[in-house]
């Protein structure tokens, strides 16, 4: 498993190392050990700049050689605060940049994950789509649809994504022939 990397992006390499450590535990079986254990494999499978940091913590008699509390003092030094603010600002600044539209949409999930706007997020996503897109062409025709959701807009845009690919393969035949000739060499 590897280990926890405190530094740059703490909260997020936080979230996604105590994701591994949640599959970890369940799959080997440490979720079922006593804590004691428990909270030993942590300390040993989170590396060892974090474990300069636990050694930063204080815990209670009640609190000692406890996993919840041990998992609680990391999520409070690694997710201290959080400025909504700012994490809007960076899903609201997202813009597709040549990736296919799968990429961008796990990146702007992704970064709707940390704005706090679990009943909107949908919405946000579909509303970064439109405005994110690389195509002037493709968000006209989905700021034609006044019903729009972000399904549509995923079929919309995939359904572009995939013409357009099939367009280029017609207009330059000689790439797909040069493709079947390697393969049945």
């Amino acid at each position: 498993m590897e280990h926890m990397k405190p530094m740059g992006r703490v909260a997020e390499n936080w979230m996604k190392w105590r994701q591994r450590w949640n599959l970890y535990a369940k799959a080997s079986g440490a979720d079922e050990k006593d804590e004691e254990i428990q909270c030993a494999i942590f300390l040993h499978t989170i590396g060892e700049e974090a474990l300069e940091i636990y050694d930063t913590f204080t815990f209670t008699e009640t609190e000692q050689d406890k996993i919840e509390p041990l998992i609680q003092k990391f999520e409070s030094y690694c997710t201290p605060r959080k400025n909504t603010t700012y994490e809007r600002y960076i899903l609201n600044t997202c813009v597709q940049n040549g990736r296919k539209l799968d990429a961008f949409i796990l990146n702007l999930r992704n970064k709707a994950k940390t704005c706090e706007s679990e009943s909107l997020t949908d919405s946000l996503i579909k509303d970064r789509i439109v405005s994110g897109i690389d195509s002037n062409n493709i968000r006209e025709r989905l700021l034609r649809d006044n019903d729009l959701t972000l399904e549509k807009a995923i079929i919309i845009v995939r359904a572009a994504e995939t013409s357009k690919t099939q367009v280029q393969k017609l207009n330059n035949p000689s790439l797909e022939v040069e493709s079947i000739h390697k393969n049945f060499e």
